[in-house]
Parts: C-alpha cells; sequence; structure tokens
C-alpha cells in the first residue's frame, strides 16, 4: 500500500530488479467486517499496478491480489492487515 486508500503491487524478478507492469493486470479482493470489495489493479507505471479502495484497511482486514503480466505469468498474494 503507498496510501490508506490504494493497494499497488510492486512487480520484480527472482533477482530483484523491477518488472514492467505495462499490459498486466489484475484484481484485488478485501475482506472486510464481513463484506467484500473487489478493486481493479491497472498498470501505475514503471513496476506498479494499483488500484483505490473505498475505505483504508482496519486491522484484521484479508487481501487477495491476483495478477497477469503480459508475457502470461500469474501471480497471487494473499495479506492480512495488522
Amino acid at each position: 500500500m503507498d496510501t490508506p486508500t490504494e493497494i499497488a503491487l510492486h512487480l520484480s524478478d527472482e533477482d530483484g530488479k523491477p518488472v514492467s507492469t505495462k499490459g498486466a493486470t489484475g484484481k484485488a479482493t478485501v475482506l472486510s467486517g464481513g463484506k467484500t470489495e473487489t478493486v481493479d489493479l491497472v498498470s501505475a507505471g514503471g513496476a506498479k499496478l494499483a488500484g483505490s479502495l473505498v475505505k483504508p484497511l482496519v486491522s484484521g482486514d484479508k487481501v487477495v491480489v491476483s495478477a497477469r503480466t503480459a508475457d502470461g505469468r500469474r501471480m497471487q498474494v494473499r495479506h492480512v492487515e495488522r
């Protein structure tokens, strides 16, 4: 997360070098207080995919991110807010 109302995914390769997000897509599913919010993630320049949240995450919120790079590589990330 770069701001309280943004979900950001910064992509890098196995050596830690940034990977371009041009043509990449993703979705984040946020589970908060029994409600589900889906956020589309789009290229925000460089190696960053980002999307806007309706409200900031709070302790206990769960986030699952699924994304695909332009060359078809898929990834999934899970996060629980502390």
